[in-house]
């Protein structure tokens, strides 16, 4: 911050926008004044939802809140957010090094390999700084007691279905006790 102040004389300035929901504006608030505190200056630009997605696509924002990445336990979901040139990369970042490690991790048959390249993968974001993650979202889905598999089948290997829930509900091995 002191290097950019010290190049163009002026104070880091953007604007944060966000969908028109109360919680929304709310999380907004709490970036804005977490941003502040640390010296740089945000406006709430709040706008409707339908907006806010096709300003995303577009890369029509300084910085957006939105709610994407499912947060399952396999990043190669993740490659339509992150690989140059996607629709979906919103910020329209071009690195190299991540299309490479998306792309060997996504061929990787071994899991521990794919852990190893996945790390790498965090390291480069981490040093790259292309997201910022301000917030997450909790999801449930409600049943009533006599339905059961609501997460789904066991695995092949015999462990569990993944509990998140966040890359969508699968119907497969849904039943309701008669």
């Amino acid at each position: 911050m002191a290097a950019y102040e010290e190049a163009t004389g002026e104070k880091i300035s953007f604007s944060y926008t966000v969908g028109p929901e109360p919680g929304a504006v709310e999380w907004a608030t709490l970036v804005e004044e977490a941003v502040e505190a640390v010296g740089m200056e945000m406006t709430i630009n709040s706008i409707e939802q339908s907006q806010l997605i096709s300003d995303a696509i577009a890369g029509n924002f300084q910085a957006v809140g939105v709610v994407l990445h499912g947060g399952t336990l396999e990043p190669d979901t993740e490659h339509a957010f992150w690989r140059s040139g996607s629709l979906l990369n919103l910020g329209k970042f071009s690195d190299p090094e991540i299309d490479r490690l998306l792309d060997e991790g996504r061929a990787e048959p071994d899991p521990a390999r794919r852990i190893e390249i996945y790390q790498e993968l965090n390291r480069r974001f981490a040093e790259q700084v292309w997201n910022v993650w301000t917030f997450w979202g909790n999801r449930v889905v409600a049943s009533a007691p006599e339905v059961h598999g609501i997460l789904g089948p066991d695995l092949p290997d015999g462990s569990g279905p993944f509990t998140g829930l966040a890359a969508g509900h699968s119907l497969a091995g849904l039943w309701i006790e008669p």
